[in-house]
């Protein structure tokens, strides 16, 4: 409290205020005027602090003088000439209030791997959504009144680093799309998991390993760089054996029978991605990538060398339907690559 305006502390403490201190308060975003066609009252998100006193008289609401109904309107008239427009009641409940992010965050409760929504505040449209859009930028999953997160650490990370005006933004910074339905349903089209070792080297939040488990597999080795993302995982089933595709060696992936992947695509990762799991699996794992369009037309050297490797095996990439990634925040082209096993037989050949 003692870090609010001195005027917003003595409305607290009196429940009333005056005209002028009500403007100043309003502009200054502490405050909503609201006004319920008799008089105006003041709230603070979305709490009442009491009644606006026309007659520039401070005390508690029992002092504060009544005033008529003509002057009422006179007053509020003059006032408007000042460009102040109190929302009315209806407005208020119905509509919410305009806060800013950093008022919007105060409200939001740390309960487990969620932040929850206040139920004694509306915020208004427009002010809600700049903060969804921010929890949402952060990976946080809508769940109605609450946006969840992999866990409670996670959760009061991102509230502390928004409240410090920080732009959290996992999809750009990981370049993090997790595979959609569609795109799942592609990669895994005709491939035989059944008791099988699967590897997955950009594991996410483990779409691809809770598909793989659903579909047989036996096990499923999985590398994923953000460590936040390590708990869900577990989760859906996937056994971490390290945070850094590049640090996995051979022994690490010895008895893999499959490779699933949906790596990265800026800057030719998906390529490096899958021509690094191409050196350390055995011989006689088949490999199935979703990866960028680039592949199919990109001129950039590090494509080129790579679509002669495909021509190479007698590779033709897919190509997935536009808007394949359109729920992941993404128009993104993409293919997928499926590299057989017995590599090196299909090359002699």
């Amino acid at each position: 409290m003692t870090n609010l305006p001195y005027e917003v502390q003595m409305m607290m403490k009196y429940n009333a205020t005056t005209v002028e201190d009500a403007i100043a308060m309003h502009r200054q975003g502490h405050v909503t005027i609201v006004d319920n066609g008799v008089s105006w009252s003041v709230h603070r998100l979305g709490v009442h602090l009491g009644v606006v006193t026309w007659e520039g008289h401070k005390g508690t609401p029992r002092n504060v003088p009544c005033v008529p109904r003509n002057k009422y309107q006179d007053n509020v008239n003059q006032y408007r000439l000042l460009s102040v427009e109190p929302v009315s009641e209806s407005q208020l409940r119905d509509e919410g209030i305009e806060l800013t992010m950093a008022q919007m965050l105060e409200q939001l409760v740390v309960d487990g791997p969620r932040l929850v929504l206040p139920t004694s505040v509306t915020f208004a449209p427009r002010s809600y959504q700049v903060l969804k859009k921010a929890l949402i930028k952060a990976n946080g999953k809508y769940q109605g009144s609450s946006f969840g997160f992999d866990s409670q650490a996670t959760a009061i990370d991102v509230l502390t680093r928004l409240m410090q005006g920080e732009d959290i933004n996992i999809k750009k910074t990981l370049q993090y799309y997790p595979t959609t339905a569609p795109a799942g349903d592609r990669l895994l089209d005709g491939v035989k998991l059944n008791g099988k070792v699967v590897f997955e080297p950009s594991a996410g939040e483990g779409y691809i390993v809770r598909r793989s488990l659903a579909a047989g597999a036996k096990d499923v080795l999985a590398v994923e760089l953000y460590e936040p993302f390590h708990e869900p995982l577990r989760r859906a089933g996937g056994r971490i054996i390290g945070r850094n595709i590049f640090d996995v060696t051979p022994d690490d992936v010895a008895n893999v029978d499959v490779v699933l992947m949906n790596p990265p695509f800026s800057g030719a990762q998906d390529v490096k991605h899958v021509e690094y799991v191409l050196s350390i699996v055995p011989e006689n794992v088949e490999i199935h990538a979703i990866m960028s369009g680039a592949v199919l037309v990109n001129s950039n050297r590090i494509y080129e060398g790579f679509r002669t490797l495909l021509d190479a095996f007698g590779i033709k990439p897919e190509d997935l339907p536009a808007g394949t990634f359109k729920d992941s925040g993404t128009q993104v082209k993409s293919c997928i690559v499926r590299i057989p096993s017995r590599r090196k037989a299909t090359l002699a050949a």
